[in-house]
């Protein structure tokens, strides 16, 4: 319908959204959610009882390894267990069916991303195409409410079974735009603002939101880059989804990863040069779980993490 100017630019933007959503689908669905990593078992391993698990809790519990009720494993921080996939999923957002698989870490800025293009990819193919839906449609109009032998669009060549395949891609259209939208104002303010869906429900402060937008969309993004709006790992992350910044804070505590008790704030030994990179995430780790000093093998003596007048035998006591 006098359209075939634009055309080319049309096809091009319609079709690099298509690549891109399905890449972020693949992505999604393919992708590991964020499975607890066996370096993380073979930290608590290593740890032993320097390593204080507490019970799993409904709400915030932030630099606390919790115990998983069905796996019985010591699991990191924001870690929830998927009954669908059975496994502990690092910052687990919830399970989609859509994507058959879970929602967490490892995939949710994939799972962003895909809705983020298949939104716009909807709304860019209705537009395209507004003037010949709106004409179809008036036609299909027409013809119920005044009986016409023929709908008024087989003036344009378009025969029965093209106008109505055309009205129904644009009814398609306009649902599934209006669901991905609905997805859309729905995970935007838990992503700008560090939360999760299960999160969302605890009705608390959240001790994880950075202060700014940016930054909370850094946790998941990375650093700004152009990796951003790939459905990739971000190429800078600033965590790892097992430990979160701030790591020293009142719920670090001030314990270097060697077991010495300081109030100094080591943070060479947590950060890389440009502040994002860890050359040794057990080293964070440490300091964010607030891992015990190291005692002498014959020592008894109440630790940071007992009750007054409680001691504990850091060896076998005859």
């Amino acid at each position: 319908m006098g359209k075939s100017s634009s055309i080319p630019v049309d096809f091009a933007i319609f079709n690099s959204l298509w690549v891109l959503t399905t890449w972020s689908y693949i992505a999604s669905s393919c992708s590991d959610p964020g499975y607890v990593p066996n370096r993380w078992r073979e930290f608590v391993q290593n740890a032993g009882g320097r390593l204080v698990v507490f019970p799993a809790a409904q709400g915030w519990q932030p630099g606390r390894a919790t115990t998983c009720d069905r796996c019985g494993c010591a699991r990191p921080e924001r870690t929830h267990h998927c009954k669908v996939c059975d496994q502990c999923i690092l910052r687990m957002d919830h399970h989609c069916p859509w994507i058959s698989n879970c929602v967490g870490f490892g995939n949710y800025k994939q799972f962003i991303l895909l809705i983020l293009y298949a939104f716009v990819g909807t709304v860019v193919g209705l537009c395209s195409s507004l003037p010949e839906l709106v004409f179809c449609g008036s036609a299909a109009v027409k013809w119920f409410l005044y009986h016409h032998d023929h709908p008024g669009w087989q003036v344009q060549h378009i025969s029965n079974v093209e106008g109505i395949l055309f009205l129904a891609f644009g009814a398609m259209s306009l649902v599934t735009a209006v669901l991905l939208s609905m997805l859309m104002t729905g995970h935007a303010p838990l992503l700008m603002s560090n939360k999760t869906t299960i999160e969302y429900h605890y009705g608390m402060e959240n001790p994880y939101d950075t202060g700014t937008p940016l930054a909370n969309v850094e946790q998941q993004f990375g650093l700004p880059g152009w990796d951003w709006f790939l459905p990739i790992q971000p190429r800078t992350p600033v965590t790892d989804g097992i430990a979160y910044p701030p790591y020293f804070d009142d719920k670090s505590g001030g314990f270097r990863p060697n077991g010495e008790n300081s109030m100094n704030n080591y943070v060479d030994d947590i950060l890389g040069m440009d502040g994002t990179l860890f050359p040794n995430p057990e080293v964070r780790w440490s300091t964010r779980y607030r891992l015990l000093p190291v005692a002498p093998p014959d020592w008894v003596g109440p630790m940071p993490e007992d009750r007054p007048g409680m001691a504990r035998c850091m060896s076998s006591c005859g």
